[in-house]
């Protein structure tokens, strides 16, 4: 994420800008949505971090 903001910064401040936002904000998981409703096409996440069950 952080590295598309550094090149949309070149090109296009305001959408950057509008990144920088969502990236401080919403979930990984969301922005893979989100970018991938967008771009009309199937994505996927996978995190290397494990979720802690609770006992």
């Amino acid at each position: 994420m952080r590295d598309l903001i550094n090149r949309l910064e070149v090109t296009d401040n305001a959408t950057a800008g509008a990144l920088r936002v969502i990236e401080e904000r919403a979930s990984v998981a969301a922005v893979v949505r989100a970018m991938a409703t967008l771009a009309r096409c199937a994505a996927g996440l996978h995190d290397a971090i494990p979720l802690l069950s609770e006992a």
